[in-house]
Formats: structure tokens, C-alpha cells, sequence
């Protein structure tokens, strides 16, 4: 009986670190865990709408990320509202047909999930970031490299550290 409730309490006790470690909205600097670089949009060329890794700088807009939502799924969006240049809209971190891609708000689907994002904590207390309509999707570094300007890009969730990240919160 002790050691079940031993276990019991134990367990409990995990499940509240766990609920204290939520992500709580605000604006971030996503980091790759193995390249040391940053999730970046083109906020010169928003035509460009691919993602990016580049080299790390607090005077970089295009490494800010705006996260709301709750626990289970995020909406990941561009921090600097609106992109020079462009309409007054909310641009999102989408996925769709096999590519990660940054999409107005008015090109997104109310309903759809392909805008909505799961930062799975992993044991390092980094994050595998997975797409809401596909539990099959993960944001990748092709093959953990760190070339200045790589694209990122959707792949099978592996748990390599190419697929996890830091958040850095930055305001």
C-alpha cells in the first residue's frame, strides 16, 4: 500500500511540474536544439513565405514569433503586425501540401487545423513542434545542417535534435 501510494504522489507531483512548464503566450525567438539558429520569415521579401534558419540576432523582426492558443495547440504568427509592405493582416505558420509556409489570415480556413501547432516538451525541456492537422509532420532541419538561410521543412516526427527547439521569450 506505501509504495503505491509512494508512486501516487510521485506521480501527481510530476503531472503539476509538468502543468507549471505550459507555454504562456507571448512573443519568442525559436531556436534549433543542434544548429544553434533561428526559425526566420523574409520580412523584406514577404513574397519569399518559406522558413528559414539564420544566425541568431536580438535586432532581427523576422525571428519573432507571436504564440497564442492553450496547452494543446498553438497558432504561431509573425510578431511584427503588419509585414512592411503588406495589407494590415495576421500571418500565420501553415503547412500545407508538403510545405511549411507563412498565409494571411484571410487565406486561412477557419476550421482548419494546418495553422495550429503542438510544442511536445521533450526531456531537455526543449520542444518537438508539430502540426495540428498532421501528427505526422514536425518542423525539420534537412539532415542537421547549419547552413546560413536553409529552409526548413515538414518531416516524420524522428526526435532528433534537428527537430527540437528552445523558445526564447523575447518580450
Amino acid at each position: 500500500m506505501k509504495k503505491t501510494t509512494f508512486l501516487l504522489v510521485a506521480f501527481m507531483l510530476l503531472g503539476l511540474s509538468f502543468a507549471k512548464a505550459q507555454i504562456q503566450p507571448g512573443v519568442y525567438r525559436i531556436i534549433n536544439e543542434k544548429t544553434g539558429k533561428a526559425l526566420t520569415y523574409n520580412t523584406k521579401a514577404p513574397s519569399n513565405r518559406t522558413l528559414y534558419q539564420t544566425t541568431v540576432n536580438n535586432n532581427e523582426e523576422g525571428q519573432k514569433w507571436r504564440l497564442t492558443g492553450t496547452a494543446s495547440l498553438m497558432l504561431i504568427t509573425v510578431a511584427t503586425d503588419p509585414i512592411p509592405n503588406q495589407e494590415n493582416d495576421v500571418w500565420y505558420l501553415f503547412y500545407e501540401r508538403g510545405a511549411l509556409q507563412i498565409r494571411k489570415r484571410s487565406n486561412v480556413a477557419a476550421e482548419s487545423n494546418c495553422n495550429q501547432w503542438a510544442f511536445l516538451r521533450q526531456s531537455n525541456g526543449n520542444y518537438c513542434i508539430q502540426n495540428g492537422c498532421s501528427e505526422r509532420i514536425a518542423i525539420d532541419v534537412p539532415r542537421g545542417k547549419s547552413d546560413e538561410g536553409l529552409g526548413l521543412i515538414p518531416f516524420k516526427p524522428n526526435g532528433d535534435d534537428n527537430q527540437r527547439f528552445q523558445l526564447v521569450k523575447v518580450n
